[in-house]
C-alpha cells in the first residue's frame, strides 16, 4: 500500500515527532494521498508530474523554512535593475601566473579583483538566481570558494577581494579541471536545472600541460558546461 493513509506510515510520522525530526512531502501527480497527509499535520507541497520537479523548489523552500523554525519573510535579494535574470551556475578560473602581473603584481591582479567585483555585482546573485565560485591557477589550481559556501553578494566580494596572487606557471588545463571536478558537483552546490558557464580569465597560452587544456575543455562541454 503506498498510501499514507496506513498505520505503518502513521507510526513512521509519529517516530520522526518524537524524535524531533521536521518532516516535508512533496506529493507528485494525482494519486498522492494528499488528503491523509493533512490530516497528519505534515507540511505538504505537489507537482502535477516529474516534469515540474525543477522548479517545485520555488514553492518547497518556504515550506521547509517553517518545518524547521527559520524566519519564512526571507527571500532572496532582488535582481539588481539591468541584471541578467538567468538562473546559471558560474565559475570563475583566474590566471594567477607571473605573466599577469610582470609589471605589479599587486596593482595588476588589484585590476583582476575589482573586474570581478564589478561582474558579479549584477548578475543577480542569489539561493536561486545565479551562483558563483573562484577558481586562481598557475601551476596548481585553488578553488577558493564553491556554489555552495555563499549566495549573499557581500560575503562574495569579500572573497573577490581576498583571492590569492599565486605567480609561477600557467596551467590552464588545472583550472578547467578544478571547474568540472570540484565546482560543479552536487556536493558542493551544483543544480543538475541549472546552465554551467565557465568564466576564464587569462592573459595568454598556457606553458604547462599544453595539450591538456583542449582535452579539459572539452569534457566541461560534454558535461554541459558552456
Amino acid at each position: 500500500n503506498d498510501k499514507l493513509d496506513n498505520q505503518e506510515a502513521r507510526d513512521a510520522v509519529l517516530q520522526y515527532r518524537s524524535r524531533g525530526i521536521p518532516l516535508v512531502v512533496l506529493g507528485i501527480g494525482s494519486a498522492f494521498d494528499i488528503n491523509t497527509a493533512r490530516q497528519l499535520q505534515i507540511p505538504t507541497d505537489t507537482v502535477a508530474d516529474v516534469s515540474q520537479l525543477g522548479t517545485a523548489y520555488k514553492t518547497l523552500v518556504p515550506i521547509m523554512r517553517q518545518a524547521l523554525g527559520i524566519e519564512t519573510s526571507l527571500t532572496d535579494p532582488p535582481t539588481p535593475p539591468g541584471a541578467c535574470a538567468n538562473r546559471m551556475d558560474i565559475a570563475f578560473v583566474i590566471d594567477g601566473s607571473s605573466s599577469t602581473t610582470q609589471q605589479n603584481k599587486n596593482r595588476n591582479f588589484g585590476f583582476i579583483r575589482h573586474f570581478l567585483e564589478n561582474f558579479v555585482s549584477n548578475l543577480g546573485i542569489s539561493y536561486t538566481g545565479v551562483r558563483v565560485s573562484f577558481i586562481v591557477f598557475s601551476n596548481y589550481a585553488s578553488v577558493r570558494m564553491t556554489l555552495d559556501e555563499t549566495w549573499d553578494l557581500k560575503s562574495v566580494e569579500k572573497v573577490i577581494k581576498n583571492l590569492p596572487y599565486i605567480g609561477g606557471d600557467t596551467n590552464i588545463a588545472l583550472g578547467l579541471r578544478a571547474a568540472r571536478e570540484v565546482v560543479f558537483t552536487a556536493e558542493n552546490g551544483d543544480r543538475f536545472d541549472v546552465t554551467n558557464l565557465v568564466v576564464l580569465v587569462t592573459d595568454g597560452k598556457d606553458n604547462v600541460d599544453e595539450g591538456e587544456v583542449s582535452r579539459e575543455a572539452q569534457l566541461l562541454k560534454q558535461s554541459g558546461a558552456e
